[in-house]
């Protein structure tokens, strides 16, 4: 839903945090609910700014449960460098708002009440956004970083798998205390950053079956026939991995017994992991 625009930039907002206002007015933490927002708001605003001076194009900003995220206009092509400064936009402005908080609770601490929450909570997100895993900060960072020496699918798997270990480990210490009488924060977000990883890492093996299918497209010639055998249950993107790009591939299913149960080609594994996601297993394949 959108709310509003600054400076040409869509706010939009989803349902699920929408339903965050009641819940905090009915645990009278409304007050921290918004200064959390403006202090998210302003973090992301950040990301966009530094994303404008580099020559990309921000066309929304959507606030979610956890966090908010950018969108950026396709077709603008980012170095590794300014990915990285975009990256540490937010993150850089969240600390300098948390040490100008401090300055001026210094002077005037007594008078202005929700000051403390204002520093805690931005000095907050600029510790949970520096985690480099998948969709934080310090992921977006870290696969900057690392799209210097690998390909870029490659970075953002290696942040979404780390971000799928971050999040186990969250989901389960927060479980415990919470069953001990501690807070539900530390779960959730376990449970939203394990959600948006895996995303990540369908989206990456998506784009690697594009690139695949784009490469087949544009060669032309005779080519020698590679045949590999994979088991049933092997998932498209693993069988993707090992084609051979200087001969035309042919895939045996293979079931329990070793034995082959069905042959598809290459055109066909591209089009069944176009249509059904990387995540399919070459059983989806099989006529029934």
């Amino acid at each position: 839903m959108h709310v509003f625009t600054l400076n040409g930039v869509r706010i939009e907002c989803g349902l699920p945090v929408m339903l965050l206002i009641p819940a905090a007015i009915a645990f009278d933490v409304l007050d921290q609910m918004l200064l959390l927002f403006v202090s998210l708001s302003l973090h992301e605003l950040s990301h966009a700014y530094m994303a404008r001076r580099l020559g990309a194009v921000v066309y929304s900003v959507e606030i979610q449960p956890f966090g908010f995220c950018a969108r950026l206009k396709d077709g603008v092509k980012l170095s590794p460098g300014a990915e990285l400064l975009i990256a540490m936009a937010g993150p850089a402005f969240s600390v300098m708002a948390a040490l100008s908080g401090m300055g001026i609770f210094s002077a005037f601490g007594k008078e202005l009440p929700l000051l403390e929450d204002f520093i805690g909570i931005n000095a907050a997100v600029a510790a949970v956004n520096l985690v480099p895993v998948s969709v934080l900060d310090g992921g977006m960072a870290l696969k900057a970083i690392l799209s210097v020496y690998v390909s870029r699918s490659r970075a953002v798997k290696i942040t979404g798998y780390a971000g799928i270990a971050v999040s186990v480990l969250l989901t389960a210490a927060g479980t415990y205390l919470f069953i001990g009488g501690g807070g539900f924060s530390m779960p959730l977000f376990g449970v939203f950053l394990f959600f948006a990883s895996i995303k990540e890492i369908r989206r990456a093996n998506m784009a690697d079956v594009g690139r695949i299918a784009a490469h087949r497209r544009l060669s032309g010639g005779g080519m020698r026939v590679r045949q590999l055998a994979f088991h049933r249950s092997t998932r498209l993107f693993c069988v993707l991995s090992e084609l051979h790009y200087g001969s035309y591939n042919s895939i045996v299913i293979l079931d329990d017994d070793m034995r082959g149960m069905y042959t598809v080609d290459e055109s066909t594994l591209l089009s069944a992991a176009e249509k059904l996601g990387a995540n399919a297993q070459l059983f989806d394949l099989i006529p029934k």
